[in-house]
């Protein structure tokens, strides 16, 4: 029984996690699509 409590407590820390990794990443492929798109300017600006 106890386990099963121990377990209910474990997914909500899981799910912050998994919360702070997505916005890492939303973060980091932002960050490369203003790296491509100021590449891009660059290359018609020329």
């Amino acid at each position: 029984m106890s386990k099963k409590k121990v377990s209910s407590t474990n997914p909500p820390k899981e799910e912050a996690n998994l919360k702070g990794t997505l916005i890492m990443v939303l973060i980091l492929g932002i960050i490369i699509l203003v790296m491509w798109f100021g590449a891009y300017g660059l290359f018609i600006s020329r």
